[in-house]
């Protein structure tokens, strides 16, 4: 509809009017406002309405914009406009615009809303000098702001670190720096267009000529920062639909966003994680709240505060702020309340000032985002996040928290990640995730206000069915010792046990569960499925085998009082049998035989034929070990013979007594028959997976074939055995092997390659504490000559 115009002044010249017609007819074409014109030009209204009017000249740049908003020629415009300046065209007079004085153009406004910087800001240089780079580097073009977001959990401080890079860089940026708190992880965010109305008049715009709608009020935005250099700083966003009609079109702008949420989909975003602050900066920040005099005089408890703030600033600078306000508190007492973790969040509380209410916004967002977002997911992530408390480790995969929740894998993996990218869980590989230590007391306590007892013990049990399961998976891949224990009753809801197809992947898993399978014997009685504390604890003694590090007593002796307390003889007597096996690693001999023989009686006094054979061939292997001689082939002997009653898959246990038998005939010389019998022990292995026994018996074979001046087939057999035990990861038998392969090479004259394996061994044997063995390695390193080099030595051939 054409605009009802007021008549041009009288006193134009005809090029002024002329053009004054023509902007008057191309606006009416395209059907738009003094707003329109504004937005699409990036000049005020209030000079349009002048231009239009006759009042004034419109300028060349405004003139050529229009040209471009409309997609016309500019040529005739600009044409018309050099006449109607004076630059062409006939003489005629020039009529000077009756209208009003000139007034002096208005100055924009600078605003400088950045909130104060911290005083005490500490640490995170390095960020700092990243977000300072990312704010002030070269655009990629010249509608390309500058835009960095900084994301991570509450308490990280995010604000406190944006705000300090922002007033860093805030000279660079002389239009103004915006701010607002977008309040992302509030019920009610702000909204996009309450935002832009608040900056538009923040940047001088009236409040009449603010547009009504958000596209409206984005255009005119982006024109009013255009030609300027503004920094704007958007705190707290909720996700990336909350942040990008803010976003300037201007290359001198830059835009610094925070966020608890990702912030993914912003091309060319600087994107930076923020993770805890580190140790060092951590007891700085602290020590510069307290005072360097204070904490200086105690800091050993600074040291336990920091670990008990667990990284986080904010938990720091509450606990700063609570005992800089009580001078006569001490700092190792307040560590002292710290350390209880199921009061933490209590301690972390001052003036208005909580770390659980930090975390609380973040569980509503988690809450609110689901409603809002309409999206269904077959598993609640609040639930998850509740129900991953009780894992007892300090780290967890997918499987085990869908255990908990009787839910399927996938569904939960969705949930657990999605809690990642919220920053409630840390993912540390795929699949794998954890709680920070301040989280966990969270969602404890979220777990305990929302899952009644009966609830959580049923989700524990479903968990340490699943823990029994994985790991009896794990130990037959290890070392399939056939057991008479009987199968657990199963939890429902419980999904498959993960597969492994080689040692090195059971050793793997268990080093990751090592933590949560030892917590789980404690659990066991606690929720009603004792009976699972000794079958855990006996899975484990495999891996036990392969990590001499691993509290093995500990574990094995906790799950004897609960087989004790519980009167299950069965698994009374396979604890004890292990603890005797393992005291026989150690070569504790005295407490592995007496261990042993009271697992005999009681596999006797139970019935158990099978635990009888395997504790006699353990037996036999004692015995062998402490130069007994006659009582190892009597008890491997009496092993094999109930074996021979057994069905022949598990004949694979008749390997123990014969190695037993194998290492007298080894120990007296006599080399022929200790051959036989280790290949007696190896056939009888045939292709099972029994890492253990199988590298124990290629290990002494080779020996026997050292004996015997077999130099080719004694190394060959020994590389075999360090091959055999290396894959499946038992350290301390790769520690053997290569003490043997030292032994053989020094029989054989080769005394620089016999010091290689020596030293090879004594590094293993150390990391791993072994004392007898590195006592083994000592003496023979001592029994070395300062022999010639291997070149001297006899012509033999070198192993294939």
């Amino acid at each position: 509809m054409p605009t009802n115009w007021v008549p041009l002044p009288d006193g134009l010249t005809t090029p002024a009017r002329e053009l004054a017609q023509e902007l008057r007819s191309l606006k009416d074409a395209r059907g738009w406002t003094l707003a329109d014109l504004g937005s699409r030009t990036h000049y005020a209204r209030s000079s349009w309405e002048r231009w239009l009017n006759g009042k004034r000249l419109v300028t060349r740049s405004a003139l050529a914009n229009l040209a471009r908003a409309a997609e016309v020629d500019e040529a005739p415009l600009l044409g018309l406009w050099e006449r109607a300046a004076g630059g062409a065209g006939p003489a005629e007079p020039a009529v000077p615009v009756p209208a009003e004085p000139p007034a002096a153009a208005a100055t924009p406004p600078v605003p400088s809303q950045l909130p104060p910087d911290a005083p005490d800001f500490t640490g995170r240089t390095a960020e700092v000098e990243r977000l300072a780079g990312a704010l002030t580097a070269t655009a990629g073009g010249p509608g390309s702001p500058a835009v960095a977001t900084v994301t991570g959990g509450g308490g990280l401080g995010k604000t406190t670190l944006a705000v300090h890079a922002a007033h860093l860089v805030a000279h660079r940026f002389p239009d103004g720096r915006l701010y607002v708190d977008l309040r992302g992880a509030d019920a009610n965010p702000r909204h996009p267009a309450d935002v832009l109305a608040a900056f538009l008049r923040d940047l001088g715009v009236p409040p009449r000529e603010v547009p009504d709608d958000l596209e409206g009020r984005t255009a005119r935005f982006r024109s009013e920062v255009s030609g300027r250099r503004l920094l704007i700083l958007l705190d707290n966003a909720r996700d990336t639909a909350q942040i990008r009609p803010l976003l300037p079109a201007a290359a001198g702008c830059a835009v610094l966003s925070t966020s608890r949420g990702r912030l993914s989909g912003l091309p060319g975003a600087h994107r930076l994680d923020l993770d805890l602050l580190p140790v060092q900066d951590a007891r700085r920040l602290l020590a510069s709240i307290l005072g360097a005099e204070r904490a200086a005089a105690e800091p050993a408890a600074v040291s336990a505060v920091t670990a008990g703030c667990a990284g986080l600033p904010l938990a720091l600078r509450i606990a700063g702020a609570r005992l800089a306000e009580r001078p006569t508190w001490s700092i190792a007492g307040f560590a002292a309340r710290l350390a209880d973790r199921r009061r933490t969040l209590d301690e972390l509380s001052v003036s208005d000032l909580a770390i659980r209410a930090s975390f609380d916004l973040s569980y509503r967002y988690l809450l609110q985002a689901a409603a809002s977002t309409g999206r269904v997911r077959r598993v609640d992530a609040a639930q998850v996040f509740r129900t991953a408390a009780l894992v007892p480790a300090s780290s967890f995969g997918t499987q085990e928290v869908a255990a908990l929740s009787g839910a399927p894998a996938a569904d939960v993996e969705a949930a657990l990640d999605h809690l990642v990218d919220i920053h409630l869980l840390v993912g540390l590989e795929p699949g794998r995730y954890a709680f920070h230590d301040l989280i966990w007391s969270y969602a404890w306590e979220r777990l305990e206000d929302a899952v009644p007892g009966a609830e959580r013990d049923a989700a524990v049990r479903r968990l340490l069915y699943w823990y029994t399961r994985a790991a009896d998976a794990a130990m037959v891949v290890i070392d399939p010792t056939p057991s008479s224990l009987p199968e657990p009753a199963p939890e429902p809801g419980v999904g498959e046990p993960p597969r492994f197809s080689a040692p090195e992947e059971a050793v793997a898993w268990f080093d990751q569960h090592a933590e949560a399978l030892s917590a789980a014997v404690d659990a066991a009685t606690g929720c009603g499925r004792a009976d699972l504390a000794a079958l855990i604890a006996i899975r484990m003694m495999a891996y036990a085998m392969t990590d001499l590090t691993f509290d093995w007593r500990g574990c094995l002796e906790r799950a004897l009082v609960v087989a004790r307390q519980s009167g299950d003889i069965s698994a009374e007597a396979w604890t004890v049998h292990r603890l005797g096996v393992c005291h026989g690693v150690w070569e504790r001999s005295e407490s592995c035989l007496a261990r042993l023989q009271e697992a005999l009686a009681l596999h006797r006094r139970a019935g158990d034929g099978v635990g009888e054979a395997v504790a006699l061939g353990n037996l036999a292997s004692l015995y062998s070990q402490i130069r007994q001689g006659d009582r190892a082939i009597e008890c491997g002997e009496r092993a094999l013979a109930l074996w021979a009653g057994f069905p022949p898959e598990m004949g694979i246990k008749k390997s123990t007594p014969h190695v037993a038998i194998a290492d007298v005939h080894l120990d007296g010389g006599r080399f022929e028959q200790a051959v036989v019998h280790y290949r007696r022990a190896l056939d009888s292995l045939g292709t099972t997976r029994s890492s253990y026994t199988r590298a124990v018996a290629l290990n002494n074979l080779g020996d026997a074939y050292r004996g015997l001046d077999r130099f080719e087939e004694a190394v060959a057999s020994i590389e075999e055995s360090l091959e055999v035990s290396t894959g499946a990861g038992i350290q301390y038998l790769q520690g053997d092997s290569l003490h043997t392969l030292g032994r053989t090479f020094h029989h054989f004259g080769r005394a620089d390659s016999a010091r290689d394996c020596f030293r090879q061994a004594m590094e293993i044997f150390e990391e791993l504490g072994f004392q007898p063995g590195l006592a083994r390695v000592r003496d023979n390193l001592a029994r070395l000559d300062p022999a010639p080099p291997d070149a001297a030595a006899p012509n033999l051939p070198e192993p294939a």
